[in-house]
């Protein structure tokens, strides 16, 4: 009886940190959309000017995205290192915020900056499309960082 409770404890282990591994990280995800966002740009866009132009935006704005996933992974590990101590002044929590704001600022920035070089270059037609694309990727983008903030 002890060694099916050990047998079960450990493939019950082993099943959770299957599940957890599999668990899509932000950079995959946002692999994974901006695929798709090429894919609706390559797909839509007939001019081949427009769309080599448009597909550079997109990978300019997948830079974007790593550098700021990096940074949002950098914030995390920081804020829980200060989290450990009980002792952390206030101030070290102000300027971790103060810096990662202004990483956010800046990445917001240049991502609008892309979106609108993107659908200046787009018809209407064409950013039907290719804007439902983008909405699904923004949406899909936020699930895997929130579950890492959470946990």
């Amino acid at each position: 009886m002890k060694s099916k409770l050990i047998f079960f404890a450990v493939a019950l282990a082993l099943v959770v940190v299957g599940c957890k591994s599999s668990s899509p990280t932000p950079e995959a995800g946002a692999q994974k959309y901006m695929q798709q966002l090429r894919e609706a740009v390559s797909g839509t866009v007939e001019d081949t000017g427009r769309k080599d132009r448009m597909l550079a935006l997109v990978g300019q704005m997948e830079s974007v995205e790593k550098g700021f996933n990096q940074d949002v992974s950098a914030f995390v590990g920081s804020f829980r290192l200060l989290n450990t101590s009980y002792h952390t002044p206030r101030s070290e929590f102000d300027a971790l915020f103060q810096n990662y704001d202004g990483q956010r600022i800046q990445a917001r920035d240049r991502f609008l900056a892309l979106h609108f070089q993107l659908t200046a270059l787009a018809t209407t037609e064409e950013w039907k499309r290719i804007g439902k694309v983008e909405m699904k990727m923004y949406e899909e983008l936020l699930k895997p960082r929130e579950q890492e903030v959470a946990s």
